[in-house]
């Protein structure tokens, strides 16, 4: 399922499809190394909501929500859009 990194729930695995936002913001997170095919692993949500706790390419990166909501990724389970890792 198709859905943004925000929605994920915590212990869900996921593919990074593509991201979008302005310059600067595409390429902070290009740079972090949410590329297309990078597998990402959501680990915790902040009880508020954001920050979300991730990890991807043996590193683990804080994201704010609305950071999340930028990141578009592939999910194996049809039911994660009932989920909130953000």
């Amino acid at each position: 399922m198709r859905t943004r990194l925000s929605r994920l729930r915590p212990g869900s695995r996921a593919i990074v499809l593509r991201t979008e936002g302005d310059g600067a913001l595409s390429h902070r997170l290009f740079a972090l190394g949410f590329v297309p095919g990078t597998e990402i692993f959501c680990e915790r949500l902040s009880p508020f909501g954001s920050p979300i706790l991730v990890s991807l390419r043996g590193f683990r990166v804080a994201l704010r929500r609305g950071e999340g909501e930028r990141i578009f990724v592939e999910t194996g389970d049809e039911d994660e859009n009932h989920s909130t890792c953000g």
